[in-house]
């Protein structure tokens, strides 16, 4: 299993793959980030909001695509509803 750093699009060419897009809205990665790093609504929103960018960028300077394309994915997964351990 080969997580992020843009795999959807390094291994993309390979049949014997399954990309998998793994999400939540926005409320559920705040509220998991308060939860796991100890700090206050305003703060895991600025960390969720510049992690996204951060993935966002990477695709997009390595790959010239968005990384939230659906095309790039067999599956997607909302971990809200499944959970991080359900969805794994």
């Amino acid at each position: 299993m080969v997580v992020g750093r843009g795999t959807q699009e390094m291994l993309a060419e390979r049949d014997d793959t399954l990309h998998v897009f793994c999400y939540a809205p926005r409320k559920a990665l705040i509220a998991r980030t308060m939860q796991r790093e100890g700090v206050g609504t305003e703060e895991a929103a600025r960390l969720v909001d510049e992690t996204n960018k951060q993935r966002d960028q990477w695709v997009r300077l390595h790959w010239e695509r968005d990384r939230r394309a659906h095309e790039m994915y067999d599956l997607s997964v909302n971990t809200e509803r499944l959970g991080i351990q359900g969805a794994a």
